[in-house]
């Protein structure tokens, strides 16, 4: 049996992810509906994850990625692996979310600092960053977007 090739592996990957997404693909038209998705995704999860929704020319999400996962109370994220996937993909534009596990949405100021860098990252790119949506558990959601920071 022949050995799996990082192409080969990386075909797969997107396959499954693309499986995974016809089960999410639906229009965000606010916060409120994007931290429902994400909840969904992230309910059982006791470290922070970033998720990338990658979004067409009318909002409809046509994938979603774990750029990263973290800590309890942290996660390093880059633009490379963010914009990664909406590049790949021919995203028209991105929605950022991510899970704080202690239940408190309040964003911190490291939270405020990578949004703003991957805001200015998808200016350069042409993709922009419509929002940074983080929840945690009871439905509770904080949106940059809606917070006017965005």
């Amino acid at each position: 049996m022949p050995k799996p090739t990082a192409k080969s592996v990386k075909r797969i990957e997107i396959r499954v992810t693309r499986e995974r997404v016809a089960e999410y693909q639906r229009v965000c038209s606010n916060s409120t509906q994007v931290a429902v998705l994400a909840s969904e995704i992230l309910a059982h999860q006791d470290q922070e994850v970033v998720l990338v929704f990658l979004l067409d020319t009318k909002n409809l999400i046509t994938g979603y990625i774990e750029a990263a996962r973290g800590t309890l109370d942290s996660c390093a994220l880059h633009p490379r692996e963010v914009f990664r996937a909406a590049v790949l993909q021919s995203a028209r534009s991105i929605i950022l979310c991510h899970n704080h596990p202690s239940g408190d949405t309040t964003p911190s100021a490291d939270d405020c600092e990578i949004t703003k860098r991957l805001t200015a990252a998808g200016q350069l790119l042409g993709i922009p960053v419509l929002d940074h949506v983080i929840v945690a558990a009871g439905a509770v959601h904080f949106s940059f977007l809606d917070h006017g920071q965005l």
